[in-house]
Parts: C-alpha cells; structure tokens; sequence
C-alpha cells in the first residue's frame, strides 16, 4: 500500500492559494488599467461640430440643475470632486 505524503499535500495547498491570490491581484491590476482607457474624453457624435456639442452639455447640465433645485436638493460647491459611495456596513455576524 502506497501512502501519500502528507507534507507534500500541505505544500501543494498553499501553492495553490498563493497562485489564487496572484490571479486575482493581476486581474484587479487588469481591470484598473483598462478603466483607465476607457475614460476618454468625449468627443461630438458624426456630424455635430464641438460647439453644439459644447452647447448641448451644457443645456443638459442646466437642466439637470434646475431639477434638482426644484427638488429641494442642496447643490456642491464648484470644483469639489463628486461623492464617493459610503462604504457597506456589516453586520456582526458577516464572514470576514
């Protein structure tokens, strides 16, 4: 009867959950990069000259300012960066 060595399992199991957790740091890596380029700048559709869009951007803008005005929701300051999203709360007995 053949044994399997132990040890060699054990060594085996942590080699795989260090490749695990490599994998998933390049891909969080991967992701950050391409969302990266894919925040170009935006530029008119065919056959719309930059001013009119420049002017529809900002009719939108307006729009969308004078709606929540009427709503009653407090504006932000010019040039303060947008809200980040509040971090989730857990509960007591979440798994970590």
């Amino acid at each position: 009867m053949i044994r399997a060595n132990k040890g060699a399992a054990h060594v085996a199991g942590v080699l795989r959950r260090r490749l695990r957790s490599i994998a998933a740091a390049m891909s969080v890596l991967l992701a950050s990069a391409v969302m990266a380029h894919a925040q170009a700048p935006a530029t008119p559709p065919p056959g719309m000259t930059q001013q009119q869009f420049d002017s529809l951007v900002d009719a939108i803008s307006n729009s969308v300012t004078e709606k929540l005005k009427a709503e009653g929701v407090p504006a932000a300051p010019a040039g303060s960066p947008a809200a980040a999203p509040s971090p989730r709360k857990r509960s007591r007995n979440a798994a970590i």
